[in-house]
């Protein structure tokens, strides 16, 4: 009789605790007997329950945000407006127009108007229209533009690139693009300027092309060689001003166009101020950062 009434109060201990779990709140799983046995420990007889472990209830795990990707931050600024408005500058559209094409035609006029032959005054009345037209070239590849002056141009461009590499300087960030980030640039100007002005006027390689062997001979070659090392004749550059100014357009024009389309690529970074859908615009300002020199 000990065991089935110390079995009875087991029972409903357990299942009082059942009752008493669901009332109120939180709701809480509530254990239940799973077995109930009486043993003999000492002499004495105890009863044994043995419970099974509430289950922990199931909760969905939230799925983790991933964060995008910089490919994906990028491609999603490639896009031919910008989510917010940017303040233009230079007089809008309007004014990048006005400067691609005004600007080059300055740069010429400015020699046109104003050389040994024809020289523009407050006195308009002494110009000579005719003077001025006749002296413009007839063509653009050698009148405009020579071989002298493209090779002056890629000549100076190389050697500002050699010099960006090599030298030193302070590393400084550039401006803020759509995706947040900034390019960092080598401060090195200062010092390219004063090296470049040492080079042209203290180490300018001459070379010169000799022809070896006998005239009228298969024999015969043409070899490049160093003939001395000296300063540049600075007055090659009065000389070519107007091939210079000519190379120095076109290969403007040629990396701005280059620029431009590749800005449409996926995964470009793209500049805030030129990303504002005006292809004008954008065009001269720059739509494409590219970290040149």
């Amino acid at each position: 009789m000990a065991r089935e009434r110390t079995t009875a109060e087991a029972s409903q201990e357990a299942s009082g605790r059942g009752r008493s779990s669901s009332k109120g709140t939180p709701k809480k799983a509530s254990p239940s007997p799973k077995k109930v046995k009486s043993v003999t420990v000492d002499g004495s007889e105890v009863t044994a329950i043995s419970i099974r472990s509430p289950s922990p209830a199931r909760q969905r795990k939230p799925k983790p945000v991933s964060k995008p990707s910089e490919d994906q931050l990028r491609a999603s600024t490639n896009t031919s407006h910008h989510e917010h408005e940017v303040e233009m500058e230079f007089g809008g559209p309007v004014g990048a127009f006005f400067i691609i094409v005004g600007l080059p035609a300055v740069i010429f006029l400015l020699f046109y108007l104003s050389n040994k032959n024809v020289c523009l005054t407050f006195n308009f009345s002494a110009f000579s229209v005719d003077s001025f037209l006749g002296q413009l070239p007839d063509k653009i590849f050698g009148g405009l533009v020579t071989w002298t002056g493209v090779y002056m141009v890629l000549g100076w461009m190389s050697l500002q690139v050699l010099l960006e590499r090599i030298l030193p300087g302070e590393t400084a960030d550039g401006v803020k693009l759509s995706t947040g980030q900034r390019l960092p640039y080598t401060m090195s100007g200062h010092l390219q300027f004063w090296l470049s002005l040492a080079i042209l006027l203290f180490a300018y390689p001459k070379f010169e092309y000799i022809t070896n062997g006998v005239d009228n001979s298969t024999n015969n070659y043409t070899s490049l060689v160093l003939k001395e090392i000296g300063s540049y004749p600075l007055y090659v550059i009065y000389d070519n001003y107007v091939s210079l100014a000519g190379a120095a357009i076109i290969l403007s024009a040629i990396l701005s166009v280059y620029l431009y389309i590749t800005s449409f690529k996926r995964g470009a970074l793209l500049a805030v101020g030129g990303n504002t859908g005006s292809t004008v615009y954008d065009f001269f300002i720059g739509r494409f950062a590219l970290l040149f020199f």
